[in-house]
């Protein structure tokens, strides 16, 4: 041996045949007792051949057939209708070509009873190359194969329950985004004809389907699956099968697979259904969404967040008085019906004061004690604009400030901002004044619009002020925002725009 613990001198061939051929007993004695399945046979490839010289044990526990019956045939005895065409060619190009070859397909038992088959065929060559005999190893995989594809569809179907409650999609496209998980995970447990899923929702009287609508020729097999609780059912359909392959088809695995079904389908709809309610709720707490102020056009827009069926504290409002109308925005911190009842106490309480008149800076000490007496804070920014003449002036309790645009430019309003409400103390509230010409306006929002967990909240900022064009009309320009956030909106959004009017020429 070298000094790097290579074999330095060649064994003798004459002592390894030797050892071999002392070795031959157990070397036999392994191909009997080895639990894998082993077939040896010639190595013509003309029809009728190749030739079986041999099988162990294993092969003939797995295929259901005896030694005698099987030696001296083909290997094509394990053939039949779903057998893969395209692997037995390809394993004949190996062949041919002297290469090894490995693959999977169907094969037959003894009784006719098919099962899948994954195997490898090596050639055994002669010391100068040729090629005699070929063996093979052979596996019954139907179990693992079919327990992999269950596994794989029920991911497909966990995959949809997680997006669909991580975003805020609505129950029309998260019907069509289960069904279509649905046929794909079909498609992966059986993978013969075709598959149709329909989704009957018994509480808006609605019938999705995704598939061919109309049944093939052939052989179908039905799978139901229900969910009383969320009021929804249906039905998986997979159609134009022949019998062999209905014969063939897992059918545990896909009414397996049905059960999943209806589970998903009951913490989704369920789920979605409570959202629905939640979303309801929060809408009934605020204002009509189209405000008229004379002289203005102002657009607004709620956006629920996709945190759950938490209920938010975002809110917008606008109160007119004589000449002067108030534009609000504010957002309680948390999340539930707690905070829900404190927004909707606070917006109510805040409308009465400012249609009464009540200056801004004493409606919120007003609210300043209500939050401070339920231990709660809010954020809250308050524009107040003289309708005739566009003078403006803004509050802030600890909220992010306004976008101010114009013709010329859209830029973030800075201005000193007092404490959020619940922690004011006696100091006076600062105000920032400014003129709104025709043409000129201002995009008040909640801190959902701009918040990322994985960024600061200046990059969401910047990102709204990129967003936001100063020509474009005023849907556009909250579309525009609403659009830059990529979906991405873990909060509620509460906008309010506004632009005063040009004179009419």
């Amino acid at each position: 041996m070298g000094h790097d613990g290579s074999v330095s001198a060649s064994i003798p061939h004459d002592r390894v045949r030797g050892d071999l051929v002392k070795l031959a007993p157990v070397l036999l004695a392994a191909l009997e007792q080895t639990r894998s399945s082993a077939c040896i046979t010639t190595a013509d490839l003309a029809a009728p051949g190749p030739t079986i010289v041999y099988v162990n044990p294993a092969y003939c526990a797995m295929t259901g057939r005896a030694p005698e019956e099987v030696i001296g045939s083909s290997p094509r005895l394990m053939q039949g209708p779903l057998t893969d065409r395209k692997v037995l060619d390809r394993l004949r190009r190996n062949l041919t070509d002297g290469e090894p070859f490995s693959g999977e397909t169907v094969n037959y038992r003894a009784d006719g009873t098919p099962f899948l088959i994954s195997w490898s065929i090596d050639p055994v060559r002669t010391p100068n190359g040729e090629i005699t005999h070929f063996v093979a190893t052979q596996q019954d995989v139907t179990t693992q194969v079919r327990a992999h594809n269950l596994i794989q569809a029920t991911q497909v179907l966990d995959q949809v329950l997680t997006t669909a409650l991580d975003s805020t999609s609505d129950r029309r496209t998260t019907r069509q985004m289960f069904l279509d998980a649905i046929v794909d995970g079909s498609a992966r447990i059986v993978p013969f004809g075709r598959v149709t899923a329909v989704l009957i929702d018994d509480d808006d009287r609605t019938q999705t389907v995704s598939g061919p609508s109309e049944a093939d020729d052939g052989v179908t097999l039905r799978v139901e699956f229900s969910q009383p609780a969320s009021k929804s059912r249906g039905w998986i359909l997979i159609h134009g099968l022949t019998a062999n392959e209905r014969d063939f088809v897992d059918t545990d695995g896909i009414e397996r697979y049905g059960e999943r079904v209806a589970t998903v389908c009951g913490s989704l709809f369920g789920y979605q259904r409570q959202s629905d309610a939640a979303i309801k709720l929060q809408r009934s707490l605020l204002p009509p969404s189209e405000i008229v102020v004379p002289g203005f056009d102002i657009v607004t827009a709620y956006l629920p967040g996709s945190a759950g069926l938490e209920i938010g504290g975002d809110w917008y409002d606008a109160a007119l008085h004589d000449d002067v109308v108030t534009i609000s925005v504010g957002d309680v911190s948390g999340s539930g019906i707690e905070a829900a009842a404190l927004m909707g106490r606070l917006r109510l309480l805040a409308a009465h004061e400012l249609h009464r008149g009540t200056p801004v800076p004493e409606v919120l000490a007003i609210l300043n004690g209500i939050c401070r007496h339920a231990s709660q804070m809010a954020t809250m920014l308050v524009a107040q604009i003289n309708t005739s003449s566009g003078a403006a002036e803004l509050w802030s309790a600890g909220h992010l400030p306004p976008l101010f645009f114009n013709a010329n430019q859209t830029a973030l309003r800075y201005f000193d901002v007092a404490p959020p409400l619940g922690f004011l103390g006696d100091k006076p509230i600062h105000h920032e004044s400014l003129q709104l010409d025709p043409g000129h306006g201002l995009f008040l929002f909640t801190d959902g619009l701009v918040e990322r967990r994985t960024e600061v909240v200046t990059e969401g900022l910047e990102r709204l002020c990129t967003a936001v064009d100063s020509e474009q009309g005023l849907h556009a320009m909250v579309q525009a925002a609403l659009n830059a956030t990529g979906g991405q909106v873990g909060d509620d959004v509460a906008i309010v725009a506004l632009r005063r009017q040009l004179p009419p020429t």
